[in-house]
């Protein structure tokens, strides 16, 4: 009879032991489903090429939708310039401590736009994102083509008289140039960031901008509907808008102005800035069109334009009758 009793009470424990274990294992292979969900505000820390992205991921979000243990698509809103919302497939992987990572990349637009990430326990995401611009024929340093000609300018009126002084102005403007810099560098990095510095004539270093605020701007490119697009993140032009109106006062500019002119390109999470671009070997022209051209010389101030040649005064209420109107700088490597 114990015996008996000692077999079902050993049965009972096998039963109950193997019960447990297997809801356990199914909760555990359930787990993955609780992952999905919009990660935005305190619940994102986003990583943005190397760059802590947390003071300013106000209007950034990850949503994320599980399929199963292995796949899910994670669709960033605001995050990178090429797309306002940008869908990208990852594969789940789970941590030492049972938790969950997920990786994945998506080319979007030239540009290699990779993720890396964990969930946390406290419900957050920790999310990485870099951006890479592969075989695109832009990268790489350029440099200002001086004191040679640099300007570029093509501009049509249909009138023979006008047109015929148009030639003038496009070496006057080169010579303008040369008078103040003897070199200019553009830098437009592998990872997407842009940057520019320049010497002064009689100068012997660059003139740069300071590293920490570099770094905390973060200026990025991307190309964008055969366009080169200058992009600028809204958070951080918002963070920085009163240092940025004292430093652009200094020169003349009005920053409401140079918002609006941003404004004009709206790219969900950043404001961009387009350049055409035209490209033959070690050579490229950056330049605007006629009404990028526009709008770039309604935001100077009087006393800029005051400070042109006397040439140039007839000819500004003038050029939004031009039937062709380019203008911009060319580079070379």
């Amino acid at each position: 009879m114990k015996k008996n009793l000692v077999y079902l009470l050993s049965l009972l424990c096998t039963v109950v032991l193997f019960t447990a274990c297997g809801s356990d294992d199914d909760s555990a292979n359930e787990s993955w489903k609780k992952l999905s969900g919009t990660y935005e505000g305190d619940a994102l820390n986003l990583n943005l090429n190397g760059i802590p992205a947390v003071l300013i991921s106000t209007g950034k979000s990850a949503s994320v939708v599980t399929a199963s243990a292995e796949a899910a698509t994670v669709t960033l809103t605001n995050v990178v310039p090429e797309a306002v919302s940008l869908v990208v497939p990852v594969t789940l992987g789970r941590t030492p401590t049972g938790g969950y990572t997920l990786s994945g990349s998506k080319t979007e637009s030239n540009c290699l736009i990779t993720l890396s990430g964990t969930f946390m326990k406290d419900g957050q995401l920790e999310l990485y994102v870099t951006r890479k611009f592969e075989a695109f024929p832009l990268t790489g340093t350029w440099k200002l083509a001086l004191p040679s000609q640099a300007v570029y300018l093509k501009a049509a009126f249909g009138d023979p008289a006008i047109d015929a002084q148009l030639s003038y102005i496009a070496p006057m403007l080169n010579g303008l140039i040369v008078g103040k810099v003897s070199a200019v560098n553009v830098f437009l990095e592998e990872h997407g960031t842009f940057n520019v510095n320049w010497q002064n004539q009689g100068e012997t270093t660059p003139t740069v901008m300071p590293e920490a605020i570099a770094a905390m701007v973060q200026l990025q490119y991307a190309s964008i509907d055969g366009q080169l697009m200058i992009a600028i993140d809204k958070n951080v032009l918002a963070m920085m808008q009163d240092l940025l109106a004292a430093t652009l006062a200094k020169i003349g500019l009005d920053i409401e102005r140079v918002i609006s002119l941003l404004e004009k390109n709206d790219l969900g999470g950043y404001y961009g800035f387009p350049f055409k671009v035209k490209q033959d070997g070690n050579s490229a022209t950056f330049y605007l069109e006629k009404e990028s051209t526009l709008a770039l010389l309604d935001a100077l101030p009087s006393d800029i334009k005051a400070s042109l040649p006397v040439q140039f005064a007839p000819l500004l209420p003038m050029l939004q009758y031009a039937q062709v109107l380019e203008f911009g700088l060319t580079f070379s490597k």
